[in-house]
């Protein structure tokens, strides 16, 4: 891919700078390591980029609807002659769902976030359909794109691979849950080096849980589920020692005990909805499911969550390919994703 004309830096993560650039006279992202940063752990960052590839090429992947697609990839030896991966992958304008959410800050109606809450849904099944954790599920790794067959002219893409677990491959070697402490299940922190202690973990719950809290922040037109007034009830945390409403975000929420976030939903809900007087007849059912699915997500225990959301009533309402077609899709492909570096485009 060597006729790409770059040009504007849209963004930047952990290890990535993103550049909007355009390919064969279309608007696309690119996805470069950040060059500052190459002899930091150089190794685990190219397998990072790898799986990033791996996920986004693998065969049910490449074409839902609800997973970014990706373009191409290739080699960059502009810097220091040392051949370094890019991805190239669709473009939008409109950011992060966070951002959308922000951005239209209480314009987004409440069907249209259970749109996007079940697109979500979606893409996170397929993933764990095909033995795949995210690893880093949030508002942040989810792209709103521009779609003509939804109420609201948007879809919602989980993107950012680079933290997820294939559950299939090297059976007997460590698989550590990472994700971002704010949105990851009790039970990620008690995770020790230990590969025993880790088969126990039930590794797709965590998601489970990270979905639960994307929930909870759609809802929230994309601001933190964590409430700083919280910091007020020292129930709420296992460690107060000093003014916790002075200390930053980071600070607060690393001593907050997660074991008061289910109550604190049902009170959030309470307070959002009420008695529902003030949503619609016809969104009042999918309103209470709602809730009730989002509490069940935040068990402390993991059995007690919901083992996957293949019967969440959101998952597939605005699915182009249907539920029982995906099914059937996802059950023709198998094991493994093969690599080969060339530039692949969705058939």
């Amino acid at each position: 891919m060597h006729d790409i004309e770059r040009q504007d830096i849209v963004g930047e993560g952990e290890s990535f700078v993103v550049e909007k650039s355009v390919h064969a006279g279309e608007i696309v992202a690119v996805k470069h390591l950040k060059m500052c940063q190459l002899g930091s752990n150089l190794g685990h960052r190219l397998d990072k980029v790898l799986l990033d590839l791996q996920i986004m090429h693998h065969k049910p992947l490449r074409n839902h609807p609800n997973i970014l697609r990706l373009i191409g990839y290739g080699w960059n030896t502009q810097v220091n002659n040392q051949p370094m991966p890019f991805i190239v992958v669709e473009y939008t304008h409109m950011g992060s769902f966070r951002e959308y959410l922000r951005l239209r800050q209480g314009d987004t109606t409440l069907d249209n976030k259970f749109i996007f809450i079940g697109d979500v849904a979606a893409g996170l099944t397929a993933l764990h359909d095909c033995g795949i954790v995210h690893g880093d599920l949030k508002l942040d790794n989810v792209l709103a794109f521009p779609s003509r067959d939804r109420p609201s002219n948007v879809v919602a893409k989980i993107c950012d691979f680079g933290h997820s677990l294939v559950l299939s491959q090297d059976e007997h070697q460590h698989k550590r849950y990472c994700g971002t402490s704010r949105y990851n299940a009790p039970e990620v922190a008690d995770q020790s080096h230990d590969a025993r202690s880790s088969q126990d973990l039930d590794l797709q719950k965590c998601d489970i849980w990270a979905y639960g809290l994307l929930m909870w922040e759609v809802l929230k037109d994309g601001d933190c589920y964590f409430d700083k007034s919280w910091t007020q009830d020292r129930s709420h945390f296992t460690d107060f020692s000093g003014a916790l409403e002075a200390a930053s975000d980071d600070l607060s929420f690393s001593r907050f005990d997660k074991s008061h976030l289910r109550e604190l939903a049902r009170g959030f809900l309470k307070e959002k909805f009420g008695s529902m007087h003030s949503v619609g007849t016809g969104s009042k059912l999918s309103t209470a499911i709602f809730c009730g699915f989002l509490v069940k997500t935040l068990h402390m225990d993991p059995a007690q969550r919901p083992s996957d959301l293949k019967d969440f009533p959101l998952l597939t309402a605005w699915n182009k390919l249907g539920k029982a077609k995906l099914s059937t899709l996802l059950s023709m492909h198998s094991g493994k994703s093969e690599l080969t570096y060339e530039v692949s485009y969705p058939r």
